[in-house]
């Protein structure tokens, strides 16, 4: 058989990194990050998009040093950490993965159910896309490289399309505002909307351990995926009210993906439909990437842990759970998300890596400084999310706070300033009290 050249295979492979990033967390981000406004959501992606790069080039620098076909994480920390480390990144990554799933199949239900306004029930869309997309799953792995590019070329194209009708609907005001308080209430869905890491092993083994094309294909991958995102983020905020009978608040209190709000708003059949279409797809590839990392994952447990190699169980263990969730909970996805970010991924990509270049940079006598401060900051955002969580920390943005602190904002997409560069001068002196 015929060998790829590298450059198609790093290519591919990075498509595979942007099929993972384009998933639900894109779609929930704009929504989440609203309430900090647009530009600290961009310094989130900076920071925490490069903090995540770095926490992936160690874990790729593991899967290439060790050579394991069926390399998985719990065997990892267990090198460093011995049978602590083993379960807790057990734990972890069920946590990532399953909350992934769920995510995507709570996203895709109320998507087609908004947007299509399907005569059936909810949970009838959510089995019969769980369905669709769990049997491409399921396919030869070789085979989701390649048809998961295509997917990512589809998205590609109908997110242009969304992009230049939602810049046409954008009033540029709504992006000066910023509220940096609700920036730590960002963090976690931006870990969640810039991960990319539980598909590292997958990476790795597809470009034979090279570690310059597995640095180039996660940086492409990566890079175009964290453009995508600010270029959401951009249209969304700048089309969308932060309070409202349509807005971010009530997409936030309805656990709806941003394209549903910006789709009432945006009253065009060629958006509705696109933004469907964007949807969709952006869950779907996600789901075939994460997916498959889910079965890799259950497998390397099976068969390490419990002896048992079956690939029938595997299936049923990697989707059954997911699916259960979701009949059981149809409203989760951005609570889904929250939890997979600010807890699972923070642990399992933030911290625990980072221990292991500390632990790396003592043994060879060099100060881990950079790995020190990482850990610093990934703990610090696992606290904050366990705090929210407990009830320690509040920081949920209420009614009251949407009302006075959001008083001064553009409420219409088609609103212009006045010679102020004001919006609704009621508005603003409701904000001045």
């Amino acid at each position: 058989m015929k060998q790829r050249p590298v450059f198609l295979l790093v290519l591919l492979v990075s498509f595979f990194v942007l099929g993972n990033l384009v998933g639900a967390g894109i779609l929930g981000l704009p929504i989440q990050s609203g309430f900090a406004g647009f530009v600290p959501c961009v310094l989130g992606i900076i920071l925490v998009g490069t903090a995540l790069f770095y926490t992936a080039t160690i874990l790729s620098d593991e899967a290439i040093r060790t050579k394991k076909p069926k390399f998985h994480y719990p065997s990892l920390y267990q090198e460093y950490l011995g049978p602590v480390g083993r379960w807790v990144a057990v734990i972890s990554n069920l946590v990532i993965f399953y909350g992934f799933l769920i995510a995507y199949l709570s996203g895709a239900a109320t998507v087609i159910k908004e947007l299509v306004n399907v005569p059936i029930p909810g949970a009838a869309v959510t089995v019969i896309f769980f369905v669709v997309v769990t049997g491409l799953t399921i396919m030869n792995p070789r085979v989701l490289t390649d048809y998961t590019a295509v997917f990512v070329l589809l998205l590609l194209a109908s997110f242009v399309v969304l992009l230049v009708t939602g810049e046409r609907h954008l009033t540029p005001g709504r992006l000066e505002y910023a509220d940096w308080k609700f920036f730590p209430f960002i963090v976690p869905i931006l870990l969640t909307a810039l991960s990319f890491h539980n598909i590292i092993p997958n990476i790795c083994k597809d470009l034979g351990w090279k570690k310059p094309a597995i640095l180039a294909a996660m940086l492409i991958g990566a890079v175009a995926g964290y453009i995508i995102t600010v270029l959401w983020v951009q249209v969304s905020l700048g089309v969308l009210p932060v309070n409202g009978d349509v807005s971010i608040a009530s997409a936030y209190k309805g656990n709806l993906p941003s394209t549903v709000p910006l789709s009432q708003i945006i009253r065009s059949k060629a958006f509705i439909d696109f933004s469907l279409f964007f949807a969709l797809l952006a869950i779907i590839t996600s789901y075939l990437t994460n997916g498959a990392g889910l079965m890799e994952f259950v497998d390397d447990l099976m068969s390490n842990y419990f002896k048992r190699s079956s690939r029938a169980l595997v299936v049923v263990l990697s989707f059954a759970p997911p699916l259960a969730v979701t009949l059981i909970y149809p409203k989760i996805f951005l609570s889904a998300l929250d939890i997979v970010g600010g807890l699972g991924l923070a642990l399992l990509f933030g911290v625990l890596p980072c221990v292991i270049a500390i632990m790396r940079a003592r043994a060879s006598g060099r100060l881990p400084l950079l790995a020190g401060l990482m850990l610093a900051v990934f703990t610090a955002v696992i606290l904050f999310k366990a705090g929210m969580e407990t009830g320690l920390v509040k920081l949920t943005p209420g009614p009251r706070y949407v009302r006075y602190n959001f008083s001064n904002y553009v409420t219409s997409p088609r609103e212009k300033p006045d010679k102020k560069g004001l919006y609704g001068k009621q508005h603003a002196k409701e904000a001045g009290r």
